[in-house]
């Protein structure tokens, strides 16, 4: 074995000095369309990376639960668990009311108030005595209650309440999915710790967090919840998002598709190349080399271009996700470059045997 891999190595460093400048005419050819190629996949794989850190259902944890107290108690434990992403949203709801907890430095754009403003940080955190009303419940109320509400404010429970703003929800008799979807949902919404330091009951429980569950933190949430009997309507963050996958693939397959044929393009000058060494292999079935070691012996020069060529070609491409803005190119996990780099030696040598088949291969050397 090792007399043969010194006889490959030899053979590609005479093919190269041999004919020079069709080395190195295929070795650029070949780095062009393969930083060509990881430059494309880098595109869509962060491209996709943000669709999936922003696509709501990595990140949303919704139940509904017929115990109160349990309600409470899973908002406050998920809140201080260290083992799960922080969370940015959380709203609990029952009834006519809502509390709700907005963390703007998690996630600055609010809810969309026609009227009015949105909680401030002050007012979730101290629990203030605020609300923002929907647009369905102002319109059930007499025009002149109407008219004085932004100043004299409601009363909840005997308790006023300053209304700061409203937002669009026109129907009381709100469906499942919009509470599951929606972290407003209830026609009077207050800020969560006055949810709860005013005894308000909720049967409902929406949590979105700020980063995307993984595998481990999505069984945790479901070893913590399998311990509440009462608990139905349970939706779990997704893991992944067959949506963005197929987003992913579809904003890169064109890309790669065109420069698939500027590879193959490429190929005819690899192949030219390699097809000056066909004679030589001839002389070597000749003197009695079996087929498997001449079929080693041309896939080690294909094994060595390549190698060659996808080196320098990961290094311009991970050289271009540090020059790039940030958000236009993300390294691939290492998997994909792995990937790519074996579908690559499959294809060339693959063609470069069929070539080599009739004129090297093909039955016995000196019967042609």
């Amino acid at each position: 074995m090792y007399c043969i891999l010194r006889i490959a190595f030899r053979n590609f460093i005479t093919a190269c000095r041999a004919h020079a400048a069709f080395f190195y005419l295929s070795f650029i050819c070949l780095i062009s369309v393969l930083v060509s190629i990881l430059y494309i996949q880098q595109h869509a794989y962060s491209v996709y990376k943000d669709a999936v850190s922003t696509w709501k259902e990595t990140k949303t944890l919704y139940f509904s639960c017929k115990d109160p107290a349990a309600v409470h108690h899973i908002a406050a434990e998920l809140s201080d668990s260290p083992s799960l992403p922080k969370a940015a949203v959380i709203s609990v709801s029952g009834g006519q009311y809502c509390g709700l907890y907005w963390d703007r430095s998690q996630k600055e754009d609010v809810w969309h108030t026609p009227y009015g403003r949105f909680f401030t940080m002050d007012e979730m955190e101290a629990g203030a005595k605020a609300a923002i009303l929907s647009t369905g419940y102002i319109g059930q109320l007499p025009f002149e209650e109407m008219d004085s509400l932004w100043e004299s404010g409601i009363e909840v429970g005997g308790v006023p309440y300053k209304i700061v703003g409203n937002y669009y929800l026109e129907t009381a008799d709100v469906p499942e999915e919009v509470y599951r979807t929606e972290p407003l949902c209830a026609p009077i919404v207050i800020p969560l710790k006055t949810f709860w330091d005013g005894g308000f009951s909720a049967s409902r429980f929406r949590c979105e967090f700020t980063a995307p569950v993984t595998a481990e933190q999505r069984a945790l949430l479901a070893n913590l919840l399998q311990r509440y009997d009462e608990i139905h309507s349970l939706s779990l963050p997704e893991t992944s998002n067959r949506h963005t996958f197929v987003s992913y693939v579809g904003g890169m397959a064109s890309s790669t598709l065109i420069v698939l044929m500027a590879l193959v393009s490429c190929m005819n000058i690899v192949l030219y190349w390699l097809r000056r060494e066909f004679e030589r292999y001839r002389i070597y079935r000749i003197c009695g080399a079996g087929r498997g070691q001449i079929v080693f012996l041309l896939l080690f020069q294909i094994l060595f271009l390549i190698t060659l060529a996808y080196l320098c070609a990961y290094g311009i491409a991970r050289m271009l996700v540090s020059l790039m803005p940030a958000g236009i190119v993300l390294p691939l996990p290492g998997i994909l470059y792995a990937g790519i780099y074996l579908a690559l030696l499959f294809f060339i040598g693959a063609v470069a045997l069929i070539k080599a088949y009739p004129r090297v291969l093909r039955g016995r050397i000196l019967d042609q």
